[in-house]
C-alpha cells in the first residue's frame, strides 16, 4: 500500500524532476481537463492511470498519452502491474 500512496501523492502534488515522469504526464492531463472543464470518461481516466502506474513502476519516462480503441476493450486494457494485495484479520 505504502507504493500506491507514494505514486498518488506524486500525482497529485504537482512537484516532479523531468518532463517525462510518468506521473507528472498523469498530473498535467487531469489538471488540464479540469482548467478546460473537459468531461474526462471514467474508463479513460482508468486506462491513462494504469499506463501510468505501470510506466512508474517500471522507471520509464512516458511520451505524452494517447488511448486507443483497442485499449477501451476488455482484452485490449492495460493490465495492471504489481498491484499491491490487501490483507485482511479475523
Amino acid at each position: 500500500m505504502k507504493r500506491v500512496m507514494e505514486f498518488a501523492d506524486l500525482v497529485s502534488g504537482g512537484k516532479f524532476d523531468n518532463e517525462a515522469e510518468p506521473t507528472r504526464r498523469l498530473h498535467i492531463r487531469l489538471r488540464d481537463a479540469v482548467m478546460k472543464r473537459e468531461r474526462l470518461d471514467s474508463l479513460d481516466v482508468a486506462i491513462l492511470t494504469v499506463k501510468t502506474w505501470n510506466a512508474w513502476l517500471d522507471g520509464n519516462s512516458m511520451a505524452p498519452f494517447r488511448i486507443v480503441d483497442a485499449d477501451r476493450a476488455s482484452v485490449g486494457f492495460p493490465q495492471v502491474r504489481d498491484w499491491p494485495r490487501e490483507t485482511r484479520s479475523g
